[in-house]
């Protein structure tokens, strides 16, 4: 029924963590589930952990796979699905969090519409740098039905927060059509938001459904692409208009897409760029040169709409907290003064 999927590099504590989860959220559906551990070319002690819990949970049921070279963390992910041997494939994160009944209830899911094309996992996020809880629920949904319209229900969810359907461990594939989805956009393994592409496509086929209760919680902020400041502003410069145009050729609604674009043309993206500059000054013209053109594309009339209401409101925000905090508190006036 359901194949899952660790992808895992240089992080041995972290799989440890997630094999024990795994070895108790198993327990009653061993027969209906294949574990698969992708270690991506580790140096650390990681094939000793794999080779450790192979052995408490046995060959038949863990299937342990080394890369002969690291191939990238989205090849890594790739492979994976496409590898995959059971109806459904799940890829689950080696640093996220995941509720001990998790594999119970996405199997029963499962079990009840088999031909699902999409499940979406509630999930919670937590920085990984100071423990906040960034948010308790990322879609706020009231019931668990089944959307016969795949592509109108993940372009509501695009429309809300595309990070949603962009975290790995949040997504549950119909094995057959991810497959077609990796080779419907090949050379796509360097684009960090590929694996919006390929839920979209998932959903764009068959039905969706987006669970109500929270079932892990993502760790923010560890993401490979967050120290690189290059490969960061490419995430929002590059990768994604790329995905805008390739979810355009998916039959994705105009809106979604424009805003897509949109939202990386904010303030707090000239952080990012600022950091790229210093880095790469090359990288990040060129990036920035992309972007401007994704932009044009956009239309002048959509791109003066989000300035007007999104941009510069955000701005003179920001600019009314400088002064304030720079002019510092206000000075009491002294009894005598008239």
């Amino acid at each position: 029924m359901l194949t899952i999927a660790i992808p895992t590099f240089n992080r041995a504590a972290q799989l440890d963590r997630q094999l024990a989860w795994l070895a108790v959220a198993v327990a009653g559906h061993e027969h209906q589930v294949e574990l698969v551990v992708s270690d991506n070319s580790s140096s650390d002690s990681t094939p000793e952990v794999t080779s450790r819990w192979q052995a408490v949970l046995g060959p038949e049921l863990l299937q342990v796979r080394r890369q002969p070279e690291n191939i990238g963390a989205i090849r890594n992910i790739r492979d994976c699905l496409v590898r995959a041997r059971e109806p459904h494939v799940w890829v689950v994160g080696d640093d996220d969090v995941l509720s001990p009944a998790a594999v119970t209830a996405v199997v029963e899911r499962l079990a009840r519409h088999p031909d699902l094309a999409l499940l979406n996992l509630g999930f919670s996020s937590r920085s990984a740098i100071t423990g906040e809880l960034l948010f308790a629920r990322c879609y706020d949904v009231d019931d668990e039905r089944v959307s016969a319209d795949g592509l109108a229900a993940f372009s509501e969810l695009l429309a809300h927060d595309y990070g949603g359907v962009a975290l790995t461990s949040a997504q549950v594939y119909r094995a057959d059509l991810v497959r077609a989805a990796v080779q419907t956009w090949t050379g796509a393994e360097d684009n960090l938001v590929v694996q919006i592409f390929w839920g979209a496509a998932c959903a764009a086929a068959g039905d969706l459904q987006v669970t109500e209760q929270v079932w892990l919680e993502c760790s923010a902020g560890t993401h490979f692409f967050v120290d690189d400041p290059v490969l960061h502003l490419r995430l929002g410069f590059v990768d994604v208009p790329e995905l805008a145009q390739q979810l355009r050729g998916l039959g994705y609604p105009e809106p979604v897409l424009r805003e897509l674009v949109l939202h990386h043309l904010a303030r707090s993206e000239a952080r990012v760029l600022l950091r790229a500059a210093r880095h790469d000054a090359r990288a990040a013209a060129a990036a920035t040169t992309t972007y401007a053109c994704a932009v044009r594309r956009v239309g002048w009339s959509a791109t003066r709409e989000h300035l007007r209401h999104t941009v510069l409101p955000d701005l003179r925000c920001y600019l009314r907290e400088k002064v304030r905090a720079a002019s510092g508190p206000r000075r009491p006036l002294s009894r005598g003064a008239a």
